[in-house]
């Protein structure tokens, strides 16, 4: 069958100073195309995301852009939205239209998101990598929480004291120990949500490691059969920075978009970078006052790795990081 359309395709490793880091995702400038051709689009290439830009009519530099997984549309993407900035400010290494501009707007389905361009590159082996900022909407962490945490009796255990203690409903607690494993189940100090991107943020213990984060093996097909996709679509797990040089570290898993592992996870950064300045705020407030930055430094811990800066605003979180172009062609439907 005869190609009818052809369009221009790359692959962007966001939040990455040099190939194969970070996040991967496909950004295709399309138009005219429909939400089901997207979504096989998605499918077939089948990275953790697939950006759609299409540009808006008579706006200069203000362009549509829709996120797909390989099997849903999401309401917001942080790394696929700093992916579509860096095709389209210029490309990496010198390869783009050098009158680029050095912002760029998303009209999405989270609202006008905007992203700008750094004079300060990210120095790397054989180059620099261009450095971006992306102005995300804040999302406020609640301890109201969702199934299987606000339903069910609770588990009544008895303390070394000999004392019953009123514990999380056996599902959550079977929950927990499908997205931490038995190890790390009792290690689970807190448990927010935001509603909006149906994230919950599960804090280990601030004595955890970087390297006993890193070994966390979530049960998937256990973590989809106690939460339903309607109440939670992706899963952090957090903890104190320590001695990594980091503020905090987290990793993010998605078993209901499809996503097992996302590398690096920019709109839960939105929910995490909030959550840890009231958290770090409250520590200093408690040691020796004052106040701390309201920006932080985070390193997703996945096998790819990815590394983000997280300032937050009143209302918005602007999240920097550098992306590597790696991959340029044609998509032909």
């Amino acid at each position: 069958m005869a190609c009818k359309q052809s369009f221009p395709l790359y692959f962007v490793d966001a939040f990455a100073t040099s190939p194969f880091e970070g996040n991967q995702a496909a950004v295709v400038l399309a138009d005219g195309l429909s939400p089901d051709l997207y979504q096989k689009i998605a499918s077939e290439l089948n990275l953790s995301e697939t950006s759609f830009v299409t540009p808006c009519v008579g706006r200069s530099g203000t362009y549509n852009l829709r996120w797909f997984t390989p099997t849903t549309e999401v309401p917001l993407c942080g790394h696929a939205t700093l992916a579509a900035a860096a095709v389209l400010l210029g490309k990496d290494e010198g390869k783009g239209d050098a009158s680029a501009g050095k912002d760029v707007h998303f009209e999405t389905a989270s609202g006008i998101l905007s992203v700008e361009k750094s004079d300060h590159n990210a120095r790397r082996e054989g180059g620099v990598s261009p450095h971006f900022t992306m102005r995300l909407p804040l999302a406020l962490p609640s301890t109201s929480l969702p199934p299987p945490f606000s339903q069910g009796p609770a588990q009544e255990t008895d303390a070394s004291a000999g004392c019953a203690i009123r514990s999380r409903p056996a599902r959550a607690e079977a929950f927990l120990q499908a997205c931490v494993g038995e190890n790390f189940k009792d290690s689970v100090v807190d448990v927010v949500y935001n509603s909006t991107l149906k994230y919950l943020v599960l804090r280990l213990a601030d004595d955890t490691t970087v390297q006993q984060l890193e070994s966390i093996t979530p049960d998937f097909a256990s973590m989809s059969k106690f939460a339903n996709k309607e109440h939670v679509s992706g899963v952090c797990i957090t903890c104190l920075g320590g001695s990594s040089g980091y503020d905090f570290l987290s990793r993010f898993f998605g078993p209901w978009m499809g996503i097992p592992e996302d590398p690096v996870t920019g709109s839960a950064h939105t929910l995490l970078g909030p959550y840890w300045l009231q958290q770090l705020q409250a520590q200093k407030q408690g040691a020796s006052g004052g106040q701390i930055s309201t920006c932080l430094s985070a390193c997703q811990c996945s096998k790819r790795g990815g590394k983000l800066t997280v300032d937050i605003g009143h209302d918005q979180v602007s999240l920097g990081g550098s992306a590597v172009i790696v991959v340029e062609g044609r998509l032909n439907v």
